[in-house]
C-alpha cells in the first residue's frame, strides 16, 4: 500500500512516525512542500521518498493524508486530481467533510481525522468520520480510535484538542512558579510529569465521571477545595468554555 502525506509539517511528520511503527506502508510518498523536512523524512527511513509535487502524491498513492496550513488548504487541494477510488484523509481542521468532497470529487473516498502530536508513538485518541469499513482497518493502531457519525459528533472533539498548548502553558506556569520558590528546575519538571500521569491514570482507572474526582480531592476546608473555589469565583473555567465556543465556531 502506497500512503501519501501532502503538506509535511510537524503533523505529517508525527504521522510518518506512527505508519512505520505499525508497518502499515509500503511506501510512504510526502510532497515536497517543506523540502527541508520531507528530505530529512526520507533519510530516516528507507519507504519514505519525495515526490516531484503534489498532483504525483495525489495519482500514486491509495491513501492520501492532507496536512496543509488551513491559509493554503483551498488553493492547493483545487489544483489536484485524485486517482480514482483511492481515500484522502483530511486533517485541514477549518476545512469541512463537505468542503473537501466538493474540492476533491466523488470518485474518491473522503474523511476527516484529527491525529495529534502522540500519533508518532501510535498513543492518543483520533476522531475521525465518516465511519465504514476501509478507514477503521486503516487507522487501526495508530492510536486510540474515536468514530464520529456525523460532522456534529466530530467537531467538538476536535475543538478540545486545541487546549493542548493551554494546558502545556499551565503546566509552565506551575513549573515557573517553583522555580521561583527554589525547586530546581529538573526536579520541578520530573515532580509535575509524574503528578500529571498519575492524575490521568486515575481518571482512566475510575469508574467516576470528573465532576466526582473534583470532590474527591477537595477536602473540605482543604487546599484543593480553597484552589478550585478561587479560581472557580474568577470565572476561570467559564473561560475554558467560552474559548471552546469560538474555536468550535471555526470548525
Amino acid at each position: 500500500m502506497k500512503i501519501g502525506i501532502i503538506g509535511v509539517g510537524k503533523l505529517a511528520t508525527a504521522i510518518v512516525a506512527g505508519l512505520t511503527k505499525t508497518n502499515k506502508a509500503t511506501e510512504i510518498v510526502l510532497s515536497p512542500r517543506n523540502m527541508e523536512n520531507s528530505q530529512l523524512l526520507s533519510n530516516k527511513y528507507e519507504c519514505v521518498k519525495v515526490a516531484k509535487d503534489n498532483q504525483a502524491v495525489a495519482e500514486e498513492c491509495d491513501w492520501i493524508f492532507l496536512t496543509l496550513p488551513p491559509s493554503v488548504a483551498v488553493r492547493e487541494i483545487e489544483q489536484l486530481t485524485f486517482k480514482s477510488g483511492s481515500s484522502v484523509i483530511s486533517c485541514v481542521a477549518t476545512l469541512s467533510h463537505s468542503e473537501c468532497n466538493q474540492l476533491i470529487g466523488n470518485s474518491v473516498n473522503v474523511y476527516k481525522a484529527f491525529p495529534l502530536p502522540t500519533i508518532a508513538d501510535c498513543n492518543g485518541p483520533l476522531a475521525y468520520y465518516p465511519c465504514d469499513t476501509k478507514i477503521k482497518p486503516f487507522l487501526d493502531g495508530l492510536g486510540d480510535l474515536f468514530p464520529c457519525k456525523d460532522g456534529k459528533a466530530f467537531r467538538p472533539l476536535a475543538a478540545a484538542t486545541s487546549l493542548i498548548a493551554s494546558h502545556y502553558a499551565v503546566q509552565n506556569t506551575l513549573h515557573d512558579w517553583l522555580v521561583e520558590n527554589d525547586i530546581e528546575p529538573a526536579v520541578a519538571l520530573n515532580y509535575l510529569n509524574e503528578l500529571m500521569d498519575s492524575l490521568t491514570h486515575q481518571a482512566k482507572k475510575s469508574e467516576v465521571d470528573f465532576r466526582e474526582l473534583i470532590s474527591s480531592a477537595s477536602t473540605s476546608q482543604g487546599l484543593n477545595e480553597q484552589a478550585i473555589n478561587m479560581l472557580s469565583e474568577r470565572g476561570v473555567c467559564q473561560d475554558i468554555k467560552k474559548t471552546l465556543d469560538t474555536i468550535l465556531k471555526q470548525l
